[in-house]
């Protein structure tokens, strides 16, 4: 008889409950460890997208406030008069 034939013929003793429910915390633990991994890079994904954009609205923007500056710099060299 082979090792393996040996192996499989004895008796599988009985799990301690304490034992049992040690490993199904354990299972447990790791699959929490899991989903947060999960949701850590979800939350990654999202502020990524978040970052990306607010560039592009600041870049959106940025030709409006080039604009604004050089009106605004047109009324310093041009004040209007008191009367108006």
């Amino acid at each position: 008889m082979n090792a393996l034939a040996r192996d499989m013929n004895q008796a599988v003793a009985p799990i301690n409950p304490s034992v049992a429910y040690e490993m199904e915390i354990r299972e447990r633990i790791v699959r929490v460890e899991e989903e947060l991994k999960n949701q850590r890079e979800l939350m990654k994904l999202g502020f990524e997208q978040v970052d990306k954009r607010i560039d592009d609205q600041r870049e959106a923007t940025k030709p409006l406030a080039e604009q604004m500056d050089k009106h605004f710099k047109a009324d310093l060299r041009d004040p209007l008069p008191p009367w108006r």
